[in-house]
C-alpha cells in the first residue's frame, strides 16, 4: 500500500465546485478526499448536499468522524479565543458540536501522512499556513485540474468567472491571478 496525501476539505470548497458543477475536479487530484463529519452537517443546499452525497456513496469522498476532544481541543486553541469558547469543558465525546474549521484543522494537525487544507476561510487558511500545513482553495483545485489535463483552460476559466457569480464575490485580483494561473497550468 502506498501513503498518498489528504486532501481535507471545508463545507466552502464543496459548495463552490458543486455551484459551478465542478465538485468531481476532487476526484481527480492527488490524493484521498476526506470531509469531517462537522463539515458535512455544514454543508446544507443543494447542488451541494446532492453532489457531496453521491461522491461518498460512489467511494471517492469519505466523511471522517470527529477526533479526540483534546485534538479538537488543540485546534480550537490554534484558531483562537472564539473557537475554544465553543467547545465543552467536559462531554461525552460522541455528543461534542464543533465547527467545520476546528474539526477539519484537528484532522491536519493529527494526521500521519501528508495533507493539504481545501478551504476559502481566511482564519483557517492563515492558521494551516502559520502551522506549514499546505493549502489550497477552489481555484487551486482548478489549476491543479488543468496541469494533469483533466479539465482544459478555457472550461476553468469559464467556472473561475462562473465562481465569482455563485456565493461570496472575488476580488477582481483574485480574479486576474487565477486566470494567470490557470493559464500557466496549461504551459
Amino acid at each position: 500500500m502506498t501513503d498518498q496525501r489528504t486532501i481535507l476539505t471545508d463545507a466552502s470548497v464543496v459548495v463552490r465546485l458543486s455551484e459551478v458543477g465542478e465538485l468531481s475536479l476532487l476526484r481527480v487530484i492527488d490524493g484521498r478526499v476526506i470531509v469531517p463529519e462537522a463539515v458535512d452537517r455544514e454543508v446544507r443546499d443543494d447542488p451541494g448536499v446532492s453532489r457531496l452525497s453521491t461522491a461518498v456513496t460512489n467511494g471517492w469522498i469519505n466523511i471522517a468522524d470527529l477526533p479526540p476532544l483534546t485534538e479538537l481541543r488543540d485546534a480550537a486553541n490554534h484558531l483562537g479565543a472564539e473557537h475554544t469558547a465553543r467547545l465543552p469543558e467536559t462531554a461525552d465525546e460522541n455528543d461534542v458540536r464543533v465547527e467545520g474549521d476546528t474539526a477539519l484543522l484537528a484532522h491536519a494537525l493529527s494526521a500521519r501522512q501528508e495533507v493539504v487544507v481545501a478551504s476559502d476561510d481566511k482564519p483557517l487558511r492563515e492558521t494551516c499556513q502559520a502551522l506549514s500545513i499546505p493549502v489550497t482553495g477552489p481555484i487551486g483545485i482548478l489549476v491543479r485540474a488543468v496541469e494533469l489535463g483533466s479539465i482544459d483552460t478555457e472550461t476553468a476559466v469559464d467556472r473561475l468567472y462562473a465562481m465569482d457569480e455563485v456565493g461570496e464575490r472575488l476580488s477582481a485580483s483574485l480574479i486576474r491571478r487565477g486566470e494567470r494561473l490557470i493559464e500557466a497550468a496549461d504551459d
